[in-house]
């Protein structure tokens, strides 16, 4: 039952998120004990969801839910569920973004944008929430001359 729950979660986003959409679910932990001839009694199983959509995660909570809930119902056992959103997308405001940009491009001759946006988890994304602001990573170089 514990594989079936995390066979079924890696296939959610393929299966249920629009494929245009960016998602990412991850199981990150199984924790069944400690003793190798003995079906322990509880299991913990964890992981992490991102995505920048706060629609597409409630579709992914849902899913979740719904596959772990009728896994157990049909193995016969019970599962409690937490689902935790503690961190929100990083998410720019454009205008700052735009501002940081033209700066480095003048002090450092050069800003270079990524292709995609980042999937990182990162306290400054509360900040965003409040006032407006732009995320950067700052490079150092190669170490070449």
């Amino acid at each position: 039952m514990r594989a079936q729950i995390v066979t079924g979660a890696n296939t959610l986003v393929a299966r249920r998120i629009d494929p245009h959409a960016a998602a990412v679910l991850s199981v990150t932990c199984i924790h069944g004990g400690n003793a190798h001839n003995v079906l322990t009694v509880r299991v913990r199983i964890t992981g992490t969801v991102r995505t920048f959509d706060p629609v597409v995660q409630d579709k992914l909570e849902a899913a979740l839910r719904e596959l772990v809930e009728g896994t157990v119902k049909a193995a016969g056992c019970t599962a409690t569920i937490e689902y935790v959103r503690y961190y929100p997308a990083t998410i720019n405001d454009a205008e700052c973004a735009k501002h940081v940009l033209e700066t480095s491009r003048v002090l450092f001759g050069q800003a270079v944008i990524p292709d995609a946006p980042a999937a990182t988890s990162e306290d400054f994304a509360f900040m965003l929430r409040k006032v407006p602001g732009a995320y950067v990573w700052l490079g150092q170089g190669s170490g070449a001359p």
